[in-house]
């Protein structure tokens, strides 16, 4: 302001647009600064203001009309013309001011140059920035775009055929079922199908594990009791008591009416249950492997699968799902799972047919879980791994939960 001199002058800021907001300020909190005029809100900053100098003999005040953005310009009302002389600097902000497009009424009413000034000395500034013509070519470019952006080709070729698209899926062959399993005809009654499973070679190799296992305890009493026949007969009493369930399988052997079961009692004494059952393995502590936390009952896994898919026939539809062996003692692989029938126990990985046969199976053991990881996280992991473990015939249909997703 070096040509205003010594002269006072008063700087009137007009009032902001209805569509601007005079409270965000683009510096620091208000409560941190000192009433400084130099920290006001971008709001009033963008808009229009007026300079009014005071000369020590004038009756009436100069006004000066200045954009924010602009440049001040001083017209002395003599002359309209602005002077190199008379040029002030403005501070420049961050936004350039929109100026409003006069209306008719604007244009007919007189303007800030066509007032009448009072005195010779009275000098007026003007300066008014219009965009609007600029915007609206902006705003035209922007429409245009959009439409190409949009638009929408006519296809000629849009029409109905009875072909089959290539897409996933469409190639599956057609299920082959000629692929029949078929059983022994000296399989008659349920326990014939349970010896398939449990064949008298695979008991032999319980006996061989069971007696090492007690020898190693140093039980001689127990290892001449392991043998072929009773370990059937243990066998037998633990599917018993699978649909005759009492608080515990020793009340086979109570004297009472309403728990005791003669078959039981007749075929083995109680000591003799309780030892066997103690000591029955299936692998040797040579056999230990770290990796696998299954590994005492793997070799029963092992031959449960084998015989599957040596006697089992597949269905075009299975399942894949979870299930669960009931057990309560302490043991680290135990899972908890609300809704089964078994809530406490092992959690096994199980194919099925749509009749329920068991195809394949795996026990849950976390990350050390014996099924081949193809990168797909855990659900598509058992999907594939069982799958593949059974050797899927083509043109299968497996289901699952969206959890195996």
């Amino acid at each position: 302001m070096e040509d205003i001199g010594d002269n006072p002058a008063d700087i009137v800021l007009f009032p902001p647009e209805d569509d601007d907001q005079t409270d965000e300020d683009s510096d620091c909190e208000d409560d941190f600064l000192a009433k400084d005029p130099n920290h006001l809100g971008k709001g009033i900053l963008a808009q229009e203001a007026e300079l009014v100098i005071h000369s020590p003999d004038e009756e009436m005040p100069d006004v000066s009309t200045v954009s924010v953005t602009g440049d001040i310009v001083a017209v002395d009302s003599d002359d309209e013309q602005p002077g190199p002389s008379t040029r002030l600097a403005s501070r420049p902000t961050s936004r350039p001011a929109r100026a409003k497009r006069p209306s008719r009424e604007d244009s007919e009413q007189p303007g800030p140059s066509s007032r009448p000034v009072s005195t010779p000395r009275a000098k007026r500034v003007r300066h008014i920035v219009e965009e609007e013509e600029e915007e609206e070519g902006e705003r035209e470019e922007t429409e245009e775009d959009d439409q190409l952006k949009f638009a929408r080709t006519k296809n000629s070729d849009r029409r109905w055929r009875n072909t089959m698209p290539k897409i996933f899926g469409m190639s599956v062959p057609d299920f082959d079922d000629f692929h029949k399993k078929y059983v022994p005809e000296s399989c008659k009654v349920p326990y014939d199908f349970f010896k398939l499973f449990l064949d008298d070679e695979f008991l032999d190799l319980m006996v061989t594990k069971s007696q090492s296992y007690a020898a190693s305890k140093n039980r001689p009493d127990v290892v001449g009791k392991i043998n072929r026949d009773s370990l059937r007969i243990t066998q037998a009493i633990m599917q018993i008591s699978g649909y005759l369930t009492p608080s515990q399988r020793l009340m086979f052997w109570e004297m009472r009416e309403d728990t005791s079961n003669i078959m039981v009692r007749t075929a083995m004494s109680r000591n003799d249950f309780k030892a066997i059952v103690a000591h029955i393995h299936f692998a040797d502590e040579e056999e230990r492997n770290a990796a696998d936390r299954f590994w005492k009952v793997r070799p029963l896994f092992v031959h449960i699968n084998n015989k599957a898919q040596e006697l089992v026939t597949q269905t075009r539809e299975v399942s894949i799902d979870e299930g669960m062996i009931k057990y309560f003692g302490p043991h680290p692989l135990k899972q908890r799972i609300v809704g089964k029938p078994i809530r406490m126990g092992y959690k096994v990985w199980i194919l099925a047919t749509s009749s329920g046969q068991l195809l394949s199976c795996q026990p849950y053991a976390g990350a050390a879980t014996h099924l081949k990881d193809f990168g797909l996280g855990q659900g598509p992991n058992v999907v594939m791994a069982l799958s593949l473990d059974y050797m899927l015939l083509p043109g299968s249909k497996v289901f699952f939960k969206n959890s195996y997703n």
